[in-house]
């Protein structure tokens, strides 16, 4: 547990930089791949369908171990914010990442059984992450880190704009279908990502030590 505990921001650092590589590993935008969405990826026809579900499964795991780096910077402000803000990374790393890997995403929420509980499983998975960076920012901006508060949240409402966006019935292709995709995921990453960043580079009393009025 004490190794965990020590190495949790790096591990929450190289699972989101696994995230953001992903489609590019997976050669998501190239002409012979032609899928909509990410979870497409998991489909038995590709022949990427084995790595892609190894890598989730490996991610899902990642976020778990790394659920400990935010209950320490969360405990700061009390225990159970910090325990709170784990239960919610936690929930991401099985919603999100080991449920898209072992139920198979058919192109349809509603095409199957095993759709239903992976579009299930990602929109409570993303939901708990998007829940966890606003209580983040709320956290932030009661101390007065206005900067750093309003940066998360301008990645948070374009994420969810652009999120949302993909659930409209508008024709796009899937190459800008694949990159909005990815951007609302990425700008959804980033409070995580920039807290661990800080944590490894200043330590867990950043925060308090550097609080900043506009």
């Amino acid at each position: 547990m004490q190794v965990i505990r020590k190495y949790s921001s790096i591990i929450m650092v190289i699972v989101i930089f696994r995230e953001i590589a992903l489609p590019y590993y997976m050669g998501f935008f190239s002409d012979r791949t032609q899928v909509y969405l990410l979870s497409d990826l998991g489909q038995p026809r590709l022949a990427i369908s084995h790595s892609f579900d190894v890598w989730e499964i490996i991610d899902g795991i990642l976020f778990i171990l790394a659920a400990q780096f935010i209950y320490e910077w969360g405990k700061k402000y009390s225990a159970k914010i910090g325990i709170f803000l784990t239960c919610l990374v936690i929930m991401y790393g099985i919603g999100d990442c080991i449920m898209t890997a072992l139920f198979v995403y058919s192109g349809s929420a509603f095409s199957n059984w095993h759709s239903l509980i992976h579009s299930t499983g990602s929109v409570i998975g993303c939901g708990a992450l998007y829940l966890a960076n606003f209580i983040i920012i709320k956290l932030l901006y009661d101390e007065d880190m206005f900067k750093l508060a309003y940066t998360f949240l301008v990645t948070q409402v374009i994420s969810i704009f652009v999120s949302i966006m993909l659930e409209l019935p508008i024709s796009v292709s899937a190459l800008i279908s694949g990159i909005l995709q990815c951007v609302a995921l990425d700008l959804m990453y980033i409070p995580m990502l920039i807290l661990s960043i800080i944590t490894l580079s200043k330590g867990f009393n950043y925060c308090a030590d550097n609080k900043k009025g506009d």
